[in-house]
């Protein structure tokens, strides 16, 4: 994953700066998993437009010049909660997706 792959000693500083849409879940699933009884998994994907930035920061807590750009972002986040037993456990967040449109997904 891109959080693996970073330097350990890597810090980053990310700030929300504004929505400018609100959050929107734009598909929530759920399947019953065959291999047990109780087991099931629900994902949604989360649509947001928002400003943000993303700072690199040095050793003493300062922030790196030329990095901290506010930019509007447009990304799908999804969320997962899993059922194992009859229990369900707390929403994770699974990871972000692009975004796809018909033709890119229909077969030639």
């Amino acid at each position: 994953s891109r959080i693996a792959s970073r330097p350990a000693n890597q810090k980053l500083r990310w700030t929300l700066h504004q929505y400018i849409h609100r959050p929107r879940v734009v598909s929530h699933r759920a399947v019953v998993l065959p291999m047990a009884k109780g087991a099931a998994l629900r994902q949604a994907v989360v649509a947001l437009h928002s400003r943000q930035s993303l700072a690199n920061v040095k050793a003493g807590g300062e922030l790196t010049p030329d990095t901290g750009e506010v930019k509007e972002i447009k990304e799908y986040v999804v969320v997962q909660r899993r059922m194992w037993k009859e229990q369900e456990e707390p929403w994770m967040v699974w990871g972000t997706i692009e975004e796809s449109d018909w033709p890119s997904t229909s077969p030639e």
